[in-house]
Order: C-alpha cells, then sequence, then structure tokens
C-alpha cells in the first residue's frame, strides 16, 4: 500500500528517484503540502509581460508589503532627493522587476519560522535570500531570458534544508553542527547520516507541489550541474549553483566551505565570467542584499 501511494503521488518518478522518496518519507514522514504563498507566486509569476497594475493590486491588498516597498524606495540605497509616499512611484524609481521580487521575497520569508538570531533557520533565510539576490544580479548581467524564475529557484534552492529541519529537529541540528565544526560538505554528510541529501528533499518536494518543471531542474541541480546546449540559453541551474557560492564567498551561509576562486567554478566559465567581473557583481549582490535584508526582516 506505501508504494502505491508513493507512485500515485509521483506518477513520473524513475526507480532510483522512488527508492529516494521512500526513503526520505520512512525518515521525515510525509512531504509538505505546498503553503498558499506558492500558489500566490505562481499566479504572480505565471505571465511576465503582467502591468505594474496588477502587481500595484498584490501590494494594496497587503499594507505590510506595501509599506516595505516603500522603505525600500525611500532607503539610502535608492536614495532620492525626495521622499516617496505612493506605490505607483515606488515602482517607478525601483523598477517592477525588483519590486515583484521584493513581493515574492517578503512572502517567501513566512515560510522561515522564528529561530534564534544565527540560528539554522535564520542561517538558512539569509543564505536562501542571499543567493536569490545574487542570482538575480547574475541573471541581470547575462540578459537571461528567465531572471523571475531564477529568482524564485534561487530563493527555494535550499526549500529541503527548511523541511529537513522541521521534521527531523535536533538530529538535523546535529549534523548541521558537525558540518559546520568541519567545514564539511552538505550533500556529502547528509548522504551518509541519513541516505539521502536536501537536495533530493527539494527535488521531490518540488515536483509535489507541481512547480514548472525549469524550476525544479534548477533546484534540484543546483549541485550537479545539467549539461546544456551552448546555443541556448544558460541552464537556471548554473546561475542557482554560481550564485549559491557567492552567498558563502559573502558569509551569508552555514560554514560548509567556500569555493576560493569563483572564475574557477564550473557554473562561472559556462557563463564565461571572469574574476573582475565575479568582483563587480559581489559589490552590487552586498549593496543590494545590505539594503534589502533588513527591510524584510521588519515586522
Amino acid at each position: 500500500m506505501e508504494d502505491q501511494s508513493i507512485h500515485t503521488s509521483f506518477p513520473d518518478l524513475k526507480t532510483e528517484e522512488s527508492a529516494v522518496l521512500k526513503r526520505v518519507v520512512s525518515t521525515i514522514g510525509e512531504l509538505p503540502a505546498s503553503p498558499a504563498i506558492i500558489t500566490a507566486v505562481m499566479n504572480m509569476t505565471s505571465n511576465l509581460d503582467s502591468n505594474v497594475a496588477e502587481v500595484s493590486h498584490w501590494l494594496s491588498v497587503d499594507s505590510t508589503l506595501t509599506a516595505k516597498v516603500l522603505k525600500l524606495a525611500n532607503s539610502s540605497y535608492y536614495g532620492r532627493p525626495k521622499e516617496v509616499h505612493s506605490v505607483k512611484e515606488a515602482i517607478l524609481i525601483l523598477g517592477f522587476y525588483t519590486v515583484r521580487t521584493l513581493v515574492i521575497a517578503s512572502s517567501a520569508r513566512s515560510l522561515f519560522a522564528a529561530d534564534d538570531e544565527n540560528g539554522p533557520v535564520d542561517k538558512l533565510w539569509r543564505h536562501s535570500f542571499s543567493t536569490a539576490i545574487a542570482a538575480r544580479q547574475i541573471a541581470t548581467y547575462l540578459h537571461h531570458p528567465h531572471k523571475e524564475e531564477i529568482f524564485i529557484a534561487a530563493l527555494m534552492h535550499d526549500i529541503g534544508k527548511l523541511v529537513m529541519l522541521e521534521n527531523l529537529g535536533s538530529r538535523y541540528r546535529e549534523i548541521i553542527s558537525r558540518i559546520e565544526s568541519t567545514c564539511g560538505s552538505f550533500v556529502r554528510m547528509e548522504k551518509e547520516a541519513l541516505g539521502f541529501t536536501h537536495v533530493d528533499v527539494s527535488g521531490l518536494l518540488t515536483k509535489q507541489w507541481s512547480l514548472p518543471v525549469g524550476l525544479v531542474e534548477a533546484i534540484a541541480g543546483h549541485h550537479t550541474l545539467p549539461g546544456y546546449r551552448p546555443d541556448q540559453p544558460i541552464p537556471m541551474a548554473y546561475v542557482v549553483h554560481l550564485a549559491n557560492l557567492m552567498a558563502k564567498r559573502l558569509n551569508v551561509s552555514f560554514s560548509d566551505g567556500k569555493e576560493e576562486f569563483l572564475e574557477r567554478a564550473e557554473s562561472a566559465q559556462a557563463m564565461r565570467l571572469d574574476a573582475e567581473t565575479l568582483e563587480d557583481i559581489l559589490t552590487s549582490v552586498r549593496d543590494y542584499y545590505t539594503s534589502e535584508i533588513r527591510i524584510l526582516d521588519e515586522q
């Protein structure tokens, strides 16, 4: 009966994936259903040509989001000679894309439960958001056609860790503690301790939530990069992979090792990004992250 329910929920799973799912479910229980915010996010981003009026509508029904957008528009990083009072003016100053991603990030913030400052959940939130900011900046530099999806994929790339923290509690926190004390690898040490990794959980979870295939592939492939054709846009997984390394370089991460030379990363080489360009992108990531995280963390 257990096998039947697994295959019913995931009809397109390969045999190997199904075996992983069995290990995941037997260890942490059934994977959680999609929270309402995921549905809202996907509705909001289903049409990349949606207009300012649509975004304004999303903001108008949530006074907290409206306040955060206005605060960001008036922040020192976007400093203006006169104060910004309207959502429309804020959108014009920040740009349509920045406002939409801020709304998505603010909504996603609610997925990360309150935690002690610098505790595992808090670290995970800050790493996830900094990775999303880095992915946004890389995608902008590349003029990538799927910037919004890349931002979402980067924001959710470690969603498996969140599920494991919530379901395994002290057992997973102990694994994290060992990883940080040894600067070990999450993927390797999770596999050794549990028989599966946060990447496995993330991939299965996003598939269960019926997220678009491109997002699932980007989230599930941010450690083991997929092949690609040079005549096609760089796969989103490559952008998330490099953004993840950038977040670690900025020390917005767990202590699980850092890439000393970003330009040597497979993803950076595929995108033909040299050391100077990467440092320029890193500088912009640091500035945007510092400006936006403070506003997102305000209640």
